[in-house]
């Protein structure tokens, strides 16, 4: 299962998931709305001024549920322009577009199963503003009052 797991792994390696971002935004031509709004989104600048895409869509869940946000999974072309953009989401902590919280992840396959199950106390440590921070493959780093623990 962990061979599966790899080879899924490494298909997604140039992959990163967009949260957030509400339907319709990027209209009828994707792949030219986020060549343009990733780079200002993140502040980074690409060869060229754009970001080169492979191909991006909605993830197939269906109807949203409450609490639920929209997804956006983007191939990239370049493993290292991938880096550069989720060095710069790291750095920038918040993102937003048009008052929408914008999140930015890496796209893992059974992982995010895994990193699922942390969803509720993700929540509440929102709610309580402590500082926390997903780490590969689905570890929960929580800093408080200085000190790091990992669940």
């Amino acid at each position: 299962m962990d061979k599966i797991d790899d080879l899924k792994n490494r298909g997604r390696r140039c992959n990163i998931r967009i949260i957030g971002l509400p339907e319709g935004t990027e209209g009828s031509n994707p792949i030219s709305f986020f060549k343009t709004w990733l780079p200002e989104l993140v502040k980074v600048s690409f060869k060229g001024g754009t970001v080169k895409l492979d191909r991006c869509h909605r993830a197939p869940t269906g109807r949203l549920l409450p609490g639920q946000r929209p997804r956006v999974i983007i191939k990239l072309h370049n493993f290292q322009d991938k880096a550069r953009i989720m060095q710069a989401a790291r750095k920038a902590q918040a993102l937003s577009y048009n008052g929408s919280p914008i999140f930015i992840f890496e796209d893992f396959s059974a992982i995010v199963k895994k990193r699922q199950e942390f969803y509720s106390v993700k929540q509440q440590l929102r709610k309580r503003a402590i500082s926390f921070a997903m780490l590969y493959p689905a570890v929960l780093k929580i800093s408080y009052e200085g000190r790091d623990k990992y669940f």
